[in-house]
Protein backbone atom coordinates (compact mmCIF):
# COMPACT_ATOMS: atom_id res chain seq x y z
CA UNK A 1 0.00 0.00 0.00
CA UNK A 2 0.81 3.48 -0.44
CA UNK A 3 1.77 5.36 2.16
CA UNK A 4 2.78 9.44 3.07
CA UNK A 5 4.60 10.46 5.43
CA UNK A 6 3.69 13.61 8.18
CA UNK A 7 6.03 16.47 8.78
CA UNK A 8 7.26 16.31 12.92
CA UNK A 9 9.76 19.24 12.69
CA UNK A 10 11.02 22.19 10.20
CA UNK A 11 11.23 21.42 6.50
CA UNK A 12 14.69 20.79 6.09
CA UNK A 13 15.61 19.20 9.11
CA UNK A 14 12.31 17.85 10.24
CA UNK A 15 11.45 13.57 10.42
CA UNK A 16 9.48 11.47 8.33
CA UNK A 17 8.66 8.40 8.62
CA UNK A 18 8.36 5.05 6.54
CA UNK A 19 8.11 1.02 6.88
CA UNK A 20 11.37 -0.92 5.19
CA UNK A 21 11.05 -1.34 1.92
CA UNK A 22 13.27 -3.87 0.40
CA UNK A 23 13.83 -3.48 -3.68
CA UNK A 24 16.51 -4.91 -6.16
CA UNK A 25 18.94 -2.38 -7.26
CA UNK A 26 17.48 0.75 -9.64
CA UNK A 27 17.99 4.20 -10.46
CA UNK A 28 16.88 6.01 -6.91
CA UNK A 29 14.74 9.01 -7.95
CA UNK A 30 13.19 11.30 -5.33
CA UNK A 31 10.86 14.33 -7.29
CA UNK A 32 10.22 17.24 -5.74
CA UNK A 33 6.49 19.08 -7.27
CA UNK A 34 4.42 21.25 -6.92
CA UNK A 35 1.80 18.64 -8.08
CA UNK A 36 -1.76 20.27 -7.61
CA UNK A 37 -4.37 20.67 -10.84
CA UNK A 38 -1.93 21.00 -13.81
CA UNK A 39 -1.93 18.39 -16.45
CA UNK A 40 1.88 18.51 -16.91
CA UNK A 41 2.42 17.74 -13.01
CA UNK A 42 0.05 14.66 -13.21
CA UNK A 43 1.83 13.13 -16.69
CA UNK A 44 5.26 13.63 -14.63
CA UNK A 45 3.68 11.72 -12.16
CA UNK A 46 2.72 9.20 -14.02
CA UNK A 47 6.02 8.72 -16.32
CA UNK A 48 7.65 8.21 -13.01
CA UNK A 49 4.72 5.55 -11.91
CA UNK A 50 5.42 3.45 -14.77
CA UNK A 51 9.16 3.61 -14.70
CA UNK A 52 9.18 2.46 -11.30
CA UNK A 53 6.36 -0.39 -12.28
CA UNK A 54 8.63 -1.11 -14.55
CA UNK A 55 11.96 -2.09 -12.46
CA UNK A 56 13.57 0.98 -14.85
CA UNK A 57 13.83 3.60 -11.72
CA UNK A 58 13.21 3.39 -7.58
CA UNK A 59 10.65 6.22 -7.09
CA UNK A 60 12.11 6.94 -3.52
CA UNK A 61 10.28 9.77 -2.49
CA UNK A 62 8.30 12.40 -3.64
CA UNK A 63 8.67 16.17 -2.14
CA UNK A 64 5.55 17.84 -2.02
CA UNK A 65 6.68 21.42 -2.23
CA UNK A 66 4.72 24.98 -3.12
CA UNK A 67 2.84 25.82 -0.49
CA UNK A 68 -0.74 23.73 0.42
CA UNK A 69 1.82 20.97 0.73
CA UNK A 70 -0.09 18.77 2.83
CA UNK A 71 -3.06 19.07 -0.05
CA UNK A 72 -0.43 18.24 -2.90
CA UNK A 73 0.96 15.13 -1.04
CA UNK A 74 -2.75 13.81 -1.13
CA UNK A 75 -2.84 14.58 -4.68
CA UNK A 76 0.52 12.68 -5.06
CA UNK A 77 -0.93 9.79 -3.09
CA UNK A 78 -3.70 9.36 -5.22
CA UNK A 79 -2.51 9.48 -8.58
CA UNK A 80 0.58 6.84 -7.10
CA UNK A 81 -2.57 4.64 -5.34
CA UNK A 82 -4.07 4.24 -8.88
CA UNK A 83 -1.17 4.12 -10.52
CA UNK A 84 1.51 1.70 -7.97
CA UNK A 85 -1.13 0.38 -5.60
CA UNK A 86 0.92 -2.61 -4.74
CA UNK A 87 4.38 -0.11 -4.50
CA UNK A 88 5.42 1.75 -1.19
CA UNK A 89 6.35 5.34 -2.05
CA UNK A 90 7.43 8.05 0.30
CA UNK A 91 5.48 11.52 0.00
CA UNK A 92 6.53 14.34 1.93
CA UNK A 93 5.04 17.84 2.60
CA UNK A 94 7.67 20.27 2.20
CA UNK A 95 7.72 23.98 3.39
CA UNK A 96 4.01 26.14 3.16
CA UNK A 97 6.55 29.13 2.94
CA UNK A 98 9.25 30.62 1.04
CA UNK A 99 12.95 30.70 2.58
CA UNK A 100 12.12 34.14 3.48
CA UNK A 101 8.55 32.93 5.21
CA UNK A 102 6.49 34.51 2.19
CA UNK A 103 3.68 32.39 0.73
CA UNK A 104 4.13 31.03 -2.82
CA UNK A 105 2.30 32.76 -5.17
CA UNK A 106 0.04 29.63 -6.70
CA UNK A 107 -1.87 27.45 -3.84
CA UNK A 108 -4.58 26.22 -6.61
CA UNK A 109 -5.24 22.01 -5.88
CA UNK A 110 -7.84 19.86 -6.84
CA UNK A 111 -9.51 18.61 -3.17
CA UNK A 112 -10.37 15.55 -3.29
CA UNK A 113 -11.11 13.27 0.11
CA UNK A 114 -8.04 10.87 0.81
CA UNK A 115 -7.35 8.86 3.58
CA UNK A 116 -3.98 9.20 4.95
CA UNK A 117 -1.98 6.79 6.73
CA UNK A 118 1.01 7.63 8.62
CA UNK A 119 3.08 5.00 10.33
CA UNK A 120 5.16 6.68 13.47
CA UNK A 121 7.54 3.70 13.26
CA UNK A 122 10.07 1.89 11.19
CA UNK A 123 12.88 3.55 9.36
CA UNK A 124 13.08 7.24 10.29
CA UNK A 125 14.10 9.56 6.94
CA UNK A 126 14.92 13.07 6.64
CA UNK A 127 14.89 15.21 3.40
CA UNK A 128 18.91 15.09 3.68
CA UNK A 129 19.08 11.08 3.85
CA UNK A 130 16.14 11.23 1.10
CA UNK A 131 17.93 12.74 -1.42
CA UNK A 132 21.26 11.02 -1.12
CA UNK A 133 22.64 9.04 -3.95
CA UNK A 134 19.49 9.77 -5.90
CA UNK A 135 18.64 11.77 -8.96
CA UNK A 136 16.56 14.71 -7.84
CA UNK A 137 14.15 15.56 -10.04
CA UNK A 138 13.06 19.32 -9.96
CA UNK A 139 9.38 20.39 -10.67
CA UNK A 140 8.54 23.26 -8.12
CA UNK A 141 10.36 25.61 -5.85
CA UNK A 142 13.48 23.86 -4.24
CA UNK A 143 13.01 25.53 -0.95
CA UNK A 144 12.86 22.17 0.78
CA UNK A 145 16.30 21.29 -0.94
CA UNK A 146 18.21 24.86 0.08
CA UNK A 147 19.86 23.60 3.21
CA UNK A 148 19.85 20.27 2.63
CA UNK A 149 22.90 19.33 0.49
CA UNK A 150 26.33 18.78 1.91
CA UNK A 151 29.23 16.39 1.02
CA UNK A 152 26.82 13.87 3.68
CA UNK A 153 23.67 14.14 1.40
CA UNK A 154 24.86 14.48 -2.15
CA UNK A 155 22.57 14.25 -4.76
CA UNK A 156 23.49 12.39 -8.04
CA UNK A 157 22.85 14.80 -10.24
CA UNK A 158 19.70 17.49 -10.62
CA UNK A 159 17.08 17.64 -12.99
CA UNK A 160 15.73 21.35 -12.96
CA UNK A 161 12.62 22.35 -14.71
CA UNK A 162 14.18 26.15 -15.60
CA UNK A 163 16.44 27.87 -17.00
CA UNK A 164 20.22 29.34 -16.15
CA UNK A 165 22.07 32.40 -16.97
CA UNK A 166 25.20 33.65 -18.74
CA UNK A 167 26.92 33.74 -15.32
CA UNK A 168 25.23 30.33 -14.48
CA UNK A 169 23.03 31.64 -12.03
CA UNK A 170 18.91 30.69 -11.74
CA UNK A 171 16.87 32.60 -14.38
CA UNK A 172 14.12 34.87 -13.19
CA UNK A 173 12.11 34.23 -15.81
CA UNK A 174 11.71 30.74 -15.10
CA UNK A 175 8.70 30.48 -12.69
CA UNK A 176 9.10 27.73 -10.27
CA UNK A 177 12.81 29.43 -9.74
CA UNK A 178 11.45 32.70 -8.94
CA UNK A 179 9.38 31.61 -6.81
CA UNK A 180 11.75 30.75 -4.23
CA UNK A 181 14.89 32.67 -5.74
CA UNK A 182 16.94 32.60 -2.46
CA UNK A 183 16.44 28.93 -2.61
CA UNK A 184 17.38 28.52 -6.47
CA UNK A 185 20.72 30.64 -5.80
CA UNK A 186 21.38 28.25 -2.57
CA UNK A 187 20.87 24.98 -5.02
CA UNK A 188 22.97 26.08 -7.42
CA UNK A 189 26.41 27.35 -5.56
CA UNK A 190 25.79 24.08 -3.67
CA UNK A 191 26.16 21.94 -6.94
CA UNK A 192 29.07 23.99 -7.98
CA UNK A 193 30.62 23.33 -4.45
CA UNK A 194 29.85 19.56 -4.47
CA UNK A 195 30.28 18.96 -8.07
CA UNK A 196 26.74 18.15 -8.96
CA UNK A 197 25.71 17.39 -12.50
CA UNK A 198 22.78 19.91 -12.84
CA UNK A 199 20.35 19.32 -16.40
CA UNK A 200 18.24 22.40 -16.63
CA UNK A 201 15.14 21.72 -18.98
CA UNK A 202 13.98 25.09 -20.18
CA UNK A 203 10.93 26.47 -20.95
CA UNK A 204 11.76 26.51 -25.37
CA UNK A 205 11.89 22.59 -25.26
CA UNK A 206 8.73 22.65 -23.94
CA UNK A 207 7.30 24.82 -26.20
CA UNK A 208 8.09 22.75 -29.28
CA UNK A 209 6.56 19.91 -27.41
CA UNK A 210 2.86 20.73 -27.50
CA UNK A 211 0.37 18.45 -25.90
CA UNK A 212 -2.99 18.32 -28.11
CA UNK A 213 -6.18 17.19 -27.63
CA UNK A 214 -5.61 13.30 -29.13
CA UNK A 215 -2.61 13.01 -26.33
CA UNK A 216 -5.34 14.33 -23.76
CA UNK A 217 -7.96 11.90 -24.83
CA UNK A 218 -4.77 8.89 -25.27
CA UNK A 219 -4.32 9.04 -21.48
CA UNK A 220 -7.57 9.25 -19.99
CA UNK A 221 -8.31 6.20 -21.73
CA UNK A 222 -5.53 4.07 -21.11
CA UNK A 223 -4.82 5.03 -17.40
CA UNK A 224 -6.79 4.64 -14.30
CA UNK A 225 -7.15 8.51 -12.85
CA UNK A 226 -9.23 9.42 -9.70
CA UNK A 227 -10.59 12.58 -12.20
CA UNK A 228 -11.37 13.48 -15.28
CA UNK A 229 -8.05 14.39 -17.00
CA UNK A 230 -9.94 16.04 -19.89
CA UNK A 231 -12.26 18.23 -17.68
CA UNK A 232 -8.87 19.05 -15.07
CA UNK A 233 -7.42 20.41 -18.30
CA UNK A 234 -10.18 22.25 -19.79
CA UNK A 235 -11.20 24.01 -16.37
CA UNK A 236 -7.95 25.53 -16.50
CA UNK A 237 -7.76 26.71 -20.05
CA UNK A 238 -11.43 28.29 -18.97
CA UNK A 239 -9.70 30.10 -15.96
CA UNK A 240 -7.46 31.36 -18.51
CA UNK A 241 -9.62 32.43 -20.89
CA UNK A 242 -12.33 34.10 -18.27
CA UNK A 243 -9.31 36.16 -17.10
CA UNK A 244 -9.92 39.91 -18.64
CA UNK A 245 -6.05 40.38 -18.16
CA UNK A 246 -4.76 37.00 -19.97
CA UNK A 247 -5.94 38.34 -23.95
CA UNK A 248 -2.41 39.23 -24.87
CA UNK A 249 -0.69 35.82 -23.36
CA UNK A 250 -3.25 33.64 -25.11
CA UNK A 251 -2.60 35.56 -28.62
CA UNK A 252 0.53 34.86 -28.68
CA UNK A 253 0.42 31.06 -27.35
CA UNK A 254 -2.38 29.93 -28.98
CA UNK A 255 -3.07 32.67 -31.45
CA UNK A 256 -7.28 32.61 -29.82
CA UNK A 257 -8.64 35.51 -29.89
CA UNK A 258 -10.17 35.42 -26.37
CA UNK A 259 -12.97 38.06 -27.02
CA UNK A 260 -14.12 35.66 -30.23
CA UNK A 261 -14.69 33.12 -27.65
CA UNK A 262 -16.50 34.91 -25.26
CA UNK A 263 -19.03 36.51 -27.70
CA UNK A 264 -19.93 32.52 -29.20
CA UNK A 265 -22.70 31.77 -26.72
CA UNK A 266 -23.51 28.90 -28.89
CA UNK A 267 -21.34 26.09 -27.09
CA UNK A 268 -19.96 26.40 -23.26
CA UNK A 269 -16.55 27.54 -23.03
CA UNK A 270 -14.60 24.26 -22.46
CA UNK A 271 -16.06 22.92 -25.63
CA UNK A 272 -15.09 26.08 -27.80
CA UNK A 273 -11.41 25.98 -26.11
CA UNK A 274 -11.36 21.87 -27.08
CA UNK A 275 -12.66 22.61 -30.56
CA UNK A 276 -10.73 25.64 -31.27
CA UNK A 277 -7.20 25.40 -29.08
CA UNK A 278 -4.04 23.85 -31.60
CA UNK A 279 -2.81 22.37 -28.29
CA UNK A 280 -4.10 22.54 -24.65
CA UNK A 281 -1.04 22.04 -22.51
CA UNK A 282 2.74 21.97 -22.71
CA UNK A 283 4.92 19.24 -21.14
CA UNK A 284 7.20 21.47 -19.14
CA UNK A 285 7.10 19.01 -16.00
CA UNK A 286 7.45 15.08 -17.54
CA UNK A 287 10.00 16.37 -20.55
CA UNK A 288 12.07 17.13 -17.43
CA UNK A 289 11.70 14.09 -16.01
CA UNK A 290 13.00 12.50 -19.33
CA UNK A 291 16.13 13.93 -18.98
CA UNK A 292 17.08 10.81 -16.84
CA UNK A 293 18.26 9.78 -20.18
CA UNK A 294 21.15 12.08 -20.40
CA UNK A 295 22.31 11.47 -16.47
CA UNK A 296 22.16 7.43 -16.76
CA UNK A 297 23.30 6.61 -19.94
CA UNK A 298 24.03 3.36 -19.48
CA UNK A 299 20.50 2.65 -19.24
CA UNK A 300 18.70 1.04 -23.02
CA UNK A 301 15.28 2.35 -21.78
CA UNK A 302 16.22 5.93 -20.98
CA UNK A 303 18.33 6.08 -23.68
CA UNK A 304 15.20 6.30 -26.06
CA UNK A 305 14.37 9.81 -24.70
CA UNK A 306 18.14 11.11 -24.52
CA UNK A 307 18.41 10.53 -27.61
CA UNK A 308 15.63 13.08 -28.64
CA UNK A 309 17.47 15.56 -26.78
CA UNK A 310 19.45 18.51 -28.40
CA UNK A 311 21.78 19.02 -24.95
CA UNK A 312 24.44 21.68 -24.77
CA UNK A 313 27.18 22.38 -21.78
CA UNK A 314 26.63 25.54 -20.32
CA UNK A 315 30.10 25.79 -18.19
CA UNK A 316 31.42 23.81 -15.48
CA UNK A 317 28.83 21.01 -14.23
CA UNK A 318 25.50 22.45 -16.10
CA UNK A 319 23.99 20.81 -19.10
CA UNK A 320 21.01 22.75 -20.60
CA UNK A 321 18.05 21.81 -23.09
CA UNK A 322 16.55 24.46 -24.34
CA UNK A 323 17.62 27.64 -22.61
CA UNK A 324 17.20 29.99 -25.05
CA UNK A 325 15.26 30.20 -28.23
CA UNK A 326 17.95 30.17 -30.54
CA UNK A 327 18.55 26.40 -31.97
CA UNK A 328 15.73 23.64 -31.38
CA UNK A 329 16.08 21.47 -28.36
CA UNK A 330 14.43 18.34 -29.25
CA UNK A 331 15.27 16.44 -32.76
CA UNK A 332 12.07 15.01 -32.96
CA UNK A 333 9.06 16.91 -30.77
CA UNK A 334 6.61 14.63 -32.29
CA UNK A 335 8.19 11.20 -31.23
CA UNK A 336 9.16 12.58 -27.65
CA UNK A 337 5.39 13.45 -26.78
CA UNK A 338 4.50 9.88 -28.11
CA UNK A 339 6.96 8.21 -26.20
CA UNK A 340 5.90 10.40 -23.23
CA UNK A 341 2.26 9.29 -23.40
CA UNK A 342 2.86 5.66 -24.16
CA UNK A 343 5.00 5.44 -21.36
CA UNK A 344 2.89 6.93 -18.82
CA UNK A 345 0.00 4.62 -20.01
CA UNK A 346 2.03 1.98 -19.33
CA UNK A 347 1.97 0.90 -23.09
CA UNK A 348 4.90 -0.48 -25.31
CA UNK A 349 6.53 2.43 -27.52
CA UNK A 350 5.54 0.52 -30.57
CA UNK A 351 1.97 1.65 -29.60
CA UNK A 352 1.63 2.13 -33.74
CA UNK A 353 -2.17 2.22 -33.82
CA UNK A 354 -1.94 5.98 -30.94
CA UNK A 355 0.93 6.87 -32.72
CA UNK A 356 -0.91 6.74 -36.56
CA UNK A 357 -3.77 8.68 -34.77
CA UNK A 358 -1.39 11.59 -32.87
CA UNK A 359 -0.27 12.54 -36.26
Amino acid sequence: MLKWAAMLGGACGGMYFMRKCIRKEVVDVVVVTDVGKDIDDTMALLFLAELHKKGVINLKGIIACGGRTTDRANVASMLLMSAVPDNEVLIVPGKDTTLCNEPFPNTDVLTHPVTTDHHPHGTTVTVTSLIHNAHVICLGPVTDLAHSISLKSRPKSFLIQGQVTKDLQPDEESYNLRCDIKAAGMVFEKSKEFNIPVVLLGKYAAYECPVKQVHVEYLKANTVLPWDLRNVVLETLREFVSDSGSGDILKRAYGIDVSELRKDVSLPLKEQIWNTFPHLSVPYDPLCCMLLGIVVPESNTLRAFSREFVAKPAGGNFITVGNDSSAPAVRNPERMVDLLCVTAAGRSWEDVLYRQQAR
